[in-house]
């Protein structure tokens, strides 16, 4: 079954056992935003974007993955301006209907870039998050998060230190999947 869009392509990525799945569309505003879909009905809700607390500016678009949980709870990454409007950066996002959508944030204390960069792309159903976030120490780590910690680092191989560490996948018993791009290389790690 070919599913609904906001006003363009879309693409689906992950989905649930209680017939919810996650993913993007294009908005009438050739946008692209996270969207999550009701199998049932087919209808698709626009998750939004984040916005800047102290300005209230959000971004324009957004993007869910394959991060979804059985209480439709969705992850991705959306723009968010820097309070001077001079720079959109991406950051992780956490999203359920009482909720809203709600910034992981980075693992950078930058306070003009925003902490830079952040992506979430799963999620158990004990709401923990992994993803790939910027670092103080200016390379790309893994990260895990939960309500009660928020955003942490996790361990790297030291032999690829340098290289990008993506936590793409993890599963209800806590092993962490994922992959590190050092030079033109992908090699997988959990």
């Amino acid at each position: 079954m070919a599913l609904s869009t906001l006003d363009g392509i879309s693409g689906r990525w992950g989905i649930n056992d209680t017939g919810m799945a996650t993913g993007f569309s294009t908005n009438a505003d050739c946008y692209q935003r996270a969207v999550r879909w009701n199998l049932g009905d087919d209808s698709i809700l626009d998750l939004g974007t984040l916005a800047i607390p102290s300005t209230m500016v959000a971004g324009n678009e957004s993007y869910g993955y394959h991060g979804i949980n059985n209480s439709n709870t969705v992850v991705g990454h959306s723009e968010i301006p820097n309070d001077a409007g001079d720079y959109i950066f991406l950051h992780g996002f956490i999203y359920h209907e009482a909720n809203g959508m709600r910034d992981l944030g980075t693992l950078s204390t930058d306070a003009y870039y925003l902490g830079w960069y952040s992506i979430a792309y799963d999620i158990t159903e004990a709401i923990v998050v992994v993803g790939l976030a910027y670092s103080d120490v200016g390379f790309y780590r893994p990260f895990i998060w939960n309500e009660q910690d928020g955003m942490s680092a996790l361990p790297v191989d030291s032999v690829r230190a340098s290289g990008e560490w993506y936590a793409t996948v993890i599963n209800e018993s806590g092993m962490i999947g994922g992959h590190v791009i050092d030079g033109a290389v992908y090699y997988p790690y959990y």
